[in-house]
């Protein structure tokens, strides 16, 4: 456990500093909803995902998993950018 908390906080420091970066001196402004639509559909590709992995073990468990989850990404991922085109003037 001290091992993890002790590769953790690095990682917690350089995210903070790469924010500060990224908002300082790139003048970035965080818009919420450019990151919302991904993280929406990563979560809706977890759900089959997590089902496949749960009733199919080993090897063919994961690989399955793994493109059950890449699949319903995939399309979610396209259909937004495709939206995302026709609302562009």
């Amino acid at each position: 456990m001290g091992a993890a908390v002790g590769i953790l906080l690095p990682y917690i420091v350089q995210g903070i500093l790469r924010y500060a970066t990224l908002r300082w001196v790139f003048h970035w402004k965080d818009s919420w909803s450019d990151i919302r639509p991904p993280l929406v559909a990563a979560g809706i590709a977890f759900i089959p995902a997590l089902l496949c992995r749960t009733f199919l073990g080993g090897i063919a468990g994961q690989v399955i998993s793994a493109s059950a989850f890449l699949a319903v990404f995939g399309v979610q991922w396209l259909q937004h950018h495709t939206h995302r085109k026709d609302e562009r003037p």
